[in-house]
């Protein structure tokens, strides 16, 4: 759900100008495959905002986080939707290159990681980099990417 609405708000603000703080508990409660608080997929997230939400989002303030899932979900019962979507694009697994283009031409991107390294627990900034890391589709976090650059030789 986070990773989900870091890329829709990063998106809404370069199209409107106007920075929005969406629901991540709209997600949580509403989102059948993304397994609510025991975390999810962003593509599942986003496809649930298109399918069944019409591709639209509502603020946190009308849909405010309580770091629970709730029984039910109450997306309905928002009157203003306030951000959407059109579509999704899902880049190809690994393919930094790609998601260089796609966070430099379109905004940010919500990702998933392999966050089960020591190296991860200690991570506090800069570039991460995990020189074992070489499992395909092994994925226990998922993040929001805003940017990109390099940092002390490393990209």
């Amino acid at each position: 759900a986070f990773s989900t609405i870091v890329a829709q708000e990063g998106c809404h603000q370069i199209e409107t100008g106007e920075l929005l703080r969406l629901s991540e508990q709209n997600l949580v409660d509403c989102a059948d495959n993304c397994h609510g608080c025991d975390g999810g997929w962003p593509i599942e997230a986003f496809n649930y905002v298109l399918n069944k939400q019409g591709g639209k989002y509502c603020t946190d303030d009308d849909y405010p986080y309580t770091a629970e899932q709730a029984l039910l979900c109450y997306f309905y019962r928002v009157q203003q939707p306030v951000s959407n979507i059109a579509s999704v694009y899902q880049i190809p697994q690994g393919d930094e290159e790609a998601m260089k283009e796609v966070v430099a031409n379109w905004g940010p991107v919500a990702i998933n990681v392999d966050s089960n390294y020591g190296s991860f627990n200690f991570y506090d900034g800069g570039i991460y980099v995990e020189e074992s890391c070489q499992v395909k589709y092994v994925y226990s976090h998922a993040m929001g990417i805003i940017g990109y650059g390099s940092a002390e030789g490393q990209d």
